[in-house]
């Protein structure tokens, strides 16, 4: 923290440098913990005249420190190493240089956690790298752990780590570095490429050795698989490999960019340079290499993986986002893939013709209808004509109609992939943390699901509703629901909030606070009043020369009913918190006899002044007051019960190790809730032909989705329905698993918006024999009635939108299904494929039909 209150002037420019974009020409940019940001917008909107250090300690993997580990920037600079899994914008804000620096001299606190601004090809806009690559090199005997990013040179890696393991600068030409994935020698590094151009993994592992020859080669002959090979995830890849391994394993694809036979590719001959919309064939190329790769390999390498390199490379043409090393949703990289060869292979040259007017019709004439469909396909091939088109495109047809005078529009519009509806689920598990209850001798988490619309008066209720817990009547006492932070109270919660406002990484505590013995009507009136926690030990401070106590937070916050008014604090209070909680701790009467003394604190649990004398505890919003020491010292207790600028503290002495309200082992109880779903929300027996139905069922348009009526001239409700007018040979279909939260939560985080809205259901969708002709146009049902679909790969999500992971299901030519789990390939039961991990599902037109 400053040494003396910011001003408000410099207060507000610093937030404005905190909400800045970085500029692009950014080298720099710096990681702030987004709980501290919260606290510090908060802080400031109250006007408050202290505000709390920077805590980016919550980001630190403090349990896996390396001091050893060589760096080729700051190497005389220790960098903690962040957490697994961070999330950008929910667990931390990247900030400019400027807005760090200003933040840091206001404030203090840290530790700074500085990052680089990289830009992987001309063509990609600066990304920040916010987890290095840490690349192992290998010598004879020894090895060493360099921090790199992926702009770095393995020359550079090189020269770093050469003389550690023994070799002399500048290197013998007979030496080489070689991928070493998995202790296994694979191929050689270009000295002069980077470590993103050579595919390298977030953690690798390459060999520095001395070859025979220097100059030869040797490369086996290779020979053709009829099993794919796995894919080496390459940080956070495995949503591109799962999309790879499904596309490759489409007969009709994988025969168009790398067939069996010797021939060249038939899409080399349709390659598209003049497109401006393409790559010049650069995707369809890279593609094609990694799928080649796969069902190929040199003798006795069989079981090795395929590093997708090249595709890799130039998958950030398809969009930024995919450049960066972040996960990435992998329906939308598969709909990008397919997108992109599409655009190289183009046969469509030169300028694409425009209609600025739609194909549309308000007749529901069978021969109108598909005479007007077959126009609006005419017109898709006019600009888009491909291979990928001829067999991965179909056509929707979609039906507005007025609600007011019945009049209709229908139009029609090409499509890859169909994005199927689920049932929204309305529960959300929940875990608190019970404090204070009579019955538990320890803090005890209780697992409850709810609905998603319960409020947090609900949350309690839920809590004393289980069969594991006595009744607890009201009257004997107060329910207080916080979320814990830091040891500390960060927020109360108003018995009317919706539980959507908790976030699932919050800690939430449900405490019941006794009622205050009775002894006189004064006492009726009283405050819950938050306790924190310290562990202390006298300091020297050699300004005041004295010693002060000084401590960190522990344990969890107590909530004490404190009555307002003028009480002997060094034997009420105490008395107090030991009815409370302490039944079983002694308080002697003498100070110097009791495990923990009280101290007035700060913001930051700095000790104010130790409590010797009273403390005054009034109602109201914060005021300015000052502080009487040693006697008379005031405390404002807003009654919306937000700490003040100063709270009271329970100090531990180091030396108590009895059993406290410190101790971290708590109890965990189960409550099995059931949720009683609505009908249309019910996931029970849930197939694709039911969420096909949801899909072209009619649907009321909301008053934010109003129509503009061509026949009464202004905007009204309207209800909208979808039919397939032409049905493609590959039909990929995604179920909608994320979506943005349904029940209105008020917590805009990333986290929160995508973690609440991935649905887990259990789709049953067939293997064999997909029939979609009762979801056509019935003037499309005479050409495309007796198409259907077998399955040939699904793609699987596990874990949340942000932290999860990607596999695939694949069918190869000899019928049996297999797992590929980046380079993990193993076969498995059809048995296996229905789950509520199924994200992406790919049917192949049966030949058959």
């Amino acid at each position: 923290m400053a040494e003396s209150p910011a001003s408000a002037a410099t207060l507000e420019t610093c937030l404005k440098l905190l909400q800045a974009p970085l500029d692009e020409s950014s080298q720099y940019a710096y990681l702030i913990s987004s709980k501290y940001l919260q606290n510090l917008r908060s802080q400031a909107s109250e006007n408050e005249n202290e505000i709390d250090a920077i805590d980016n300690s919550v980001l630190i993997d403090e349990e896996n420190v390396n001091e050893s580990i060589l760096r080729l920037e700051n190497a005389d600079r220790f960098i903690p190493p962040l957490k697994a899994g961070l999330v950008r914008n929910s667990d931390f804000v990247v900030v400019s240089e400027a807005a760090w620096k200003a933040t840091s001299q206001l404030f203090g606190g840290g530790p700074e956690i500085k990052r680089r601004c990289i830009r992987l090809s001309d063509s990609t806009p600066a990304l920040v790298e916010i987890y290095p690559s840490f690349i192992t090199i290998h010598g004879n005997k020894t090895s060493v752990t360099i921090e790199a990013s992926r702009t770095d040179k393995i020359a550079s890696l090189v020269d770093v780590a050469a003389p550690k393991l023994g070799f002399s600068l500048p290197l013998p030409e007979n030496i080489r570095c070689i991928n070493y994935l998995a202790q296994e020698r694979g191929e050689t590094l270009d000295f002069n490429a980077t470590v993103a151009e050579c595919g390298l993994e977030t953690k690798q592992d390459l060999l520095l050795d001395v070859v025979s020859a220097p100059g030869d080669s040797n490369h086996a002959s290779r020979i053709k698989l009829s099993i794919a090979r796995g894919l080496v995830n390459v940080s956070n890849s495995c949503y591109v490999n799962s999309s790879v391994q499904a596309l490759s394993h489409v007969p009709l694809l994988r025969s168009y960019l790398a067939p069996d036979s010797t021939e060249i590719a038939p899409y080399v001959a349709e390659i598209n340079t003049e497109n401006v919309m393409g790559h010049k064939g650069v995707i369809a190329a890279a593609f094609a290499d990694v799928v080649s790769s796969m069902y190929s390999a040199e003798l006795g390498k069989t079981d090795a993986p395929v590093l997708p390199r090249s595709l890799l490379k130039v998958i950030g043409k398809l969009s930024s986002r995919f450049a960066s090393m972040e996960q990435q949703d992998a329906q939308e990289l598969l709909s990008a893939l397919l997108d992109g060869v599409h655009e190289d292979v183009n046969r469509i040259k030169g300028r694409k013709p425009y209609h600025p007017d739609p194909v549309e019709t308000d007749s529901k004439d069978e021969n109108i209808l598909k005479m007007k469909s077959i126009e609006a396909w005419k017109r898709h091939l006019e600009r888009d004509d491909s291979f990928i088109v001829d067999n991965f495109h179909g056509q929707l047809q979609s039906e507005v109609c007025c609600s007011e005078c019945g009049k209709s529009n229908i139009r029609w519009e090409p499509f890859s992939s169909l994005v199927l509806p689920l049932p929204l689920d309305n529960s959300r598990p929940i875990r608190p943390l019970l404090v204070g209850f009579p019955h538990l001798t320890v803090p005890t988490y209780v697992d409850l699901t709810l609905d998603r619309r319960s409020t947090v008066s609900d949350l309690v209720a839920a809590a004393l509703e289980s069969s594991d817990f006595p009744s607890i009547s009201k009257s004997r006492g107060d329910f207080v629901v916080s979320d814990l932070y830091s040891n500390r109270v960060h927020k109360i919660f108003n018995s009317t909030e919706k539980i959507t406002s908790i976030s699932s990484s919050d800690l939430i505590g449900i405490y019941f606070v006794k009622h205050p013995p009775v002894v006189s009507a004064a006492l009726l009136n009283y405050v819950l009043m938050p306790v924190v926690q310290r562990c202390v030990r006298p300091s020297w401070n050699a300004e005041k020369s004295t010693h002060e106590l000084q401590g960190r937070p522990c344990g969890i916050p107590l909530f004490i009913p404190f009555p307002v008014g003028v009480h002997q604090v060094s034997r009420s209070l105490l008395e107090l918190i030991a009815k409370q909680y302490l039944e079983n701790v002694a308080i002697g009467s003498e100070v110097s006899t009791r495990p923990f003394t009280l101290s007035i604190i700060d913001r930051q649990v700095r000790t104010i002044h130790p409590v010797v004398d009273t403390v005054r505890i009034s109602r109201g919003q914060p005021q300015e007051h000052k502080l009487a020491y040693p006697a008379n010292a005031v405390i404002t207790i807003p009654v919306d019960g937000k700490q003040s600028h100063e709270c009271l503290s329970l100090d531990w002495d180091l030396s108590v190790k009895d059993g406290s309200i410190l101790q971290q082992k708590f109890a965990t109880v189960s409550k099995k809730t059931t949720t009683t779903p609505s009908a249309e929300t019910s996931s029970s027996g849930l197939s694709l032909t039911k969420c096909l139905h949801m899909f072209t069922k009619v649907e009321q348009l909301d008053s934010n989705n109003a129509w503009n009526c061509v026949g009464c001239k202004k905007q009204r409700a309207a209800s909208k329905v979808f039919s397939i007018s032409k049905l493609p040979k590959v039909l990929v279909i995604s179920l909608k698993r994320f979506s943005a939260d349904p029940w209105g939560s008020q917590d805009t985080s990333v986290l929160s918006a995508l973690i609440r809205s991935k649905l887990t259901h259990v789709v049953d969708f067939p293997i064999h024999g997909l029939d979609l002709s009762p979801f056509l146009a019935p003037y499309a049902k005479a050409d495309d009635v007796t198409m259907k679909y077998n399955l040939v790969a699904v793609v699987n999500h596990y874990g949340n939108a942000i932290g999860g992971h990607y596999t695939a299901y694949c069918k190869e030519a000899d019928g049996a299904w297999y797992l590929f789990d980046d380079n993990h390939v193993s076969k498995v039961s059809e048995s296996n494929l229905v789950s509520s991990a199924a994200y992406v599902l790919v049917y192949s037109c049966d030949p058959a039909s």
